[in-house]
């Protein structure tokens, strides 16, 4: 007899029962996801921010962009501010001679043209 014959085993021997992996435990797997300790904020203590710059208006401050595409975005933004307020023509005129264009106005007809 051989050691070979007997850690394999003969041709026709009866072998064990048969071993499946074991499924596992699905209380054991699950129990990281529920029993966690959970952490109560305390509102009553608890940070509140400020505003940085409370007695400075937002009119004051310079405004900061960085490239062509946001300085445009800003441009523009301020624009449509601006221009959905109500204006006077001799405001309206000062505003087209910058872009470029004059402004002719008297009553009912307005006349845009370029320089």
């Amino acid at each position: 007899m051989n050691i070979s014959e007997i850690t394999e085993g003969k041709k026709g021997m009866p072998t064990g029962p048969d071993m499946r992996p074991m499924k596992g435990n699905p209380v054991a797997k699950n129990m990281n996801k529920f029993n966690k300790p959970q952490t109560h904020r305390n509102r009553k203590t608890d940070y509140q921010r400020k505003p940085k710059h409370p007695n400075k208006d937002m009119f004051e401050a310079p405004i900061v962009t960085h490239g062509k595409f946001n300085l445009t975005n800003m441009v523009k933004t301020e624009f449509d501010h601006w221009i959905s307020q109500e204006h006077t023509v001799e405001e309206l005129k000062k505003v087209m001679n910058a872009m470029g264009f004059s402004l002719k106005s008297d009553g009912e007809r307005s006349e845009i043209k370029t320089f």
